[in-house]
């Protein structure tokens, strides 16, 4: 966990003694406490405030420090497989494309290095509070800047417990059109840990609520795959692949950037897994990979996604993408392609 201060690790929630170390000293941060609390508090107190991943081991450090390079030391010593970041700038400027907290910057560009460096490592972020910044334009364009640009990560929005997008939700998409966030979280009104004290709780609301619940919930993921595949750890694009590919979709039919691809489903995302429903793959360059899939009789609907890490580019480089892979599925005499959507008109269906 990358936030404010440190962590109540005396919390008795977070029980026992030493899962949750506090790597980078400093005063008790509200929180931090509440965003640990949603990832693996036990809720022995109140059961209210149990955790996505109760018994998950815990690291903090504070965002004001160097984050990309405490990532690139932290991930292999503590052996990090998901690092939640609910953090992010003031919105500022323009409500349109050229706003340059949307802008493929350094921090974006090192939060890629850092995941090609660390390939089963997911980055999990919060998209920002700045919606209603730009309402002249629905919303639109309001990321709030830090790594959040980056390729390789996942940019988590806030809906309330109806799935509707909160009213302060940042929206996309980024300069080059990306979609941002790429998945929606439960954000409003969460219950969870608190400081100061070993048994305080608190209900607060903010994107920054949402990416923790998608950070547990990735941790479960993981230790899933780990299971069926004797203990390896999967590449992080696959459970970014799940994740996205296993969301209930809200808000335009198909990906849009208020919702992104949905609801976060861990249900569907962990079933992809246990079914072998999917394929770990690589393609030379100018080159084609065919995957042949068999629909089973009766099935309302088939859900494709092709997702990878991709190479970090120039930093404000527009557009930022390196490997440009193309997917098509193929029945018959019949080809569809993917989604498409214009961020000359970001409300339009895709």
């Amino acid at each position: 966990v990358w936030d404010g201060g440190a962590i109540n690790s005396t919390h008795l929630d977070f029980l026992p003694s030493g899962r949750v170390t506090v790597v980078e000293a400093g005063a008790l941060t509200d929180h931090g406490t509440h965003v640990t609390g949603t990832i693996t508090s036990k809720g022995l107190v109140n059961p209210r405030a149990r955790g996505m991943a109760p018994n998950a081991t815990i690291f903090g450090w504070n965002f004001s420090g160097d984050i990309q390079s405490e990532m690139a030391a932290g991930i292999p010593a503590n052996n990090l497989l998901v690092s939640s970041h609910s953090y992010g700038f003031s919105f500022s400027g323009s409500c349109n494309f050229n706003n340059s907290l949307l802008v493929y910057n350094t921090t974006a560009r090192n939060t890629d290095i850092n995941l090609n460096n660390f390939p089963t490592h997911l980055h999990v972020h919060s998209a920002g509070n700045s919606q209603s910044a730009c309402s002249g334009v629905g919303g639109f364009f309001t990321i709030t800047g830090s790594g959040k640009p980056a390729k390789n990560n996942l940019v988590v929005a806030d809906i309330t417990s109806a799935e509707a997008l909160s009213g302060s939700s940042s929206c996309g998409p980024v300069q080059d059109g990306r979609i941002k966030p790429e998945i929606s979280a439960m954000g409003t009104n969460v219950f969870s840990t608190w400081s100061p004290g070993n048994s305080s709780y608190a209900t607060i609301s903010g994107t920054s609520m949402a990416p923790p619940g998608g950070s547990g919930t990735a941790v479960l993921l993981y230790q899933r795959y780990k299971q069926l595949n004797s203990n390896n750890n999967p590449p992080s694009t696959l459970i970014k692949n799940i994740i996205c590919n296993g969301a209930q979709d809200l808000g335009n039919p198909g990906p849009d950037y208020k919702f992104g691809f949905g609801r976060l489903n861990a249900l569907t995302a962990v079933r992809i897994l246990e079914d072998n429903r999917y394929v770990v793959n690589n393609v030379s360059n100018s080159a084609a990979n065919d995957v042949s899939i068999t629909v089973p009789a009766g099935t309302a609907r088939l859900k494709v996604m092709l997702t990878w890490n991709d190479p970090a580019g120039s930093a404000n480089a527009n557009p930022a993408l390196v490997n440009n892979l193309d997917l098509t599925v193929v029945e018959g005499a019949n080809t569809t392609l993917p989604w498409i959507l214009d961020k000359n008109s970001p409300s339009a269906i895709a």
